[in-house]
Order: structure tokens, then sequence, then C-alpha cells
């Protein structure tokens, strides 16, 4: 089912539900397309995994084998290592959130794309290749520019309460449940001053 569809990951989600409903928070936590298999043993986990195939199987889904990986201590699922009752968030996520949070202000920090350059080069692929990412290897020079960049954003002149008395940029933002705006203001000491009103 081509996800991109009106609709179609929650289908799906129902699907997958509705079929693996005796085994879920018993043995089984599936989101969309990822099923996540846990057990207490090996004996048991191959259990597990054959109730599971066979449902499958009955209902005409099947997984790709490339796709799938078994008898691990540790695994990825939904964005996050778990395992052994510990679950954590991963390396790559973590700097990706960051630089997603700090790329949306960029406009705050002057010369961003600059002292951000080390943390962009995180997320290369190797040659070129976008399947193949380059696992995240933080240095010196990731630490630094993390650093100067929560620096900026946390400092003034990069946010600062909007002016009453001068004027304001207003742009708009609607959709089918709410209308919002942002106001920019220029000042003297900033390179622009923001607030964000919320949806009403």
């Amino acid at each position: 089912m081509p996800f991109g569809l009106t609709n179609a990951p929650a289908t799906f989600q129902t699907l997958m539900n509705s079929i693996l409903w005796p085994y879920i928070d018993k043995f089984v936590l599936v989101y969309l397309d990822d099923i996540l298999v846990y057990s207490n043993s090996e004996e048991e986990h191959l259990e597990h995994l054959r109730l599971v195939f066979d449902t499958l199987r009955q209902h005409q889904l099947y997984a790709q084998p490339k796709k799938c990986t078994f008898n691990k201590l540790n695994v990825e699922f939904c964005g996050s290592i778990v395992g052994q009752g510990v679950t954590k968030v991963l390396d790559s996520k973590d700097v990706r959130q960051f630089y997603g949070l700090v790329n949306y202000y960029r406009r705050f920090i002057r010369h961003f794309s600059m002292i951000a350059a080390p943390l962009s080069d995180l997320f290369k692929s190797e040659d070129n290749d976008k399947r193949k990412r380059r696992p995240i290897v933080w240095s010196a020079v990731h630490q630094v520019a993390f650093e100067h960049i929560k620096k900026d954003i946390t400092t003034a002149p990069v946010l600062v309460q909007p002016d009453p008395t001068e004027s304001y940029t207003i742009e708009t933002d609607s959709s089918d449940f709410g209308n919002g705006m942002t106001i920019y203001q220029e000042g003297d000491d900033v390179t622009w001053g923001r607030v964000t009103l919320p949806y009403t």
C-alpha cells in the first residue's frame, strides 16, 4: 500500500492491529510496517516468530528478508534503540533533531551556514549515495559548533520581545483547522525580532 495516499497509514495500522491483536502488548509491538517481537528466551522467541509469520501468511502479508533482523538483544524501532528493558534515542536522531530545530531559526544566527557546517557534514552520504549513510562520529569540531549555535540561539540579540512602538511585518498561515500568524520586527540592535501567535 503506498503510504502517500490519503489515510493509507491509518488504514494499514488498523489492518496490522486487527490481525495481530491477540499478540499485541504480549510479545508484539506494531507501528505501520514495523513489527517488533520480544521474548524472554530464544526458544520462546522462535515460537513467537512462528505465530507472527503464520498470521501474516494467512492474511497474504509478507516481510522483506533484507529488512528483517532476528535474535538481537537490541534493535532499532521507530527511531529508538530498544532492548533489555532500556529504550534510548539514536545518536543520529538527536543530532538531526537539534539541527532541524536550529535550522528553523537560522535567520536569527549570523553566519549560520558557516557555524553549522560541521554538523551538516555529519548527514552527508557516502560517495553521494543517499542509501549509504555514514555513521555519526562526534568530534571536538562538532562540539564547538554545537556550543556556538546553542549560545547564539539563547542569547540576545537573537530573539527579543517586539517593540510595540515600532512597525511590524505580519506573515499569516492557515489551514482547514485554524489560522495563525508570525510577527516580525526589524530593530536597531537585532536583525529580526519574532513572536509567534498560536492558532485560533
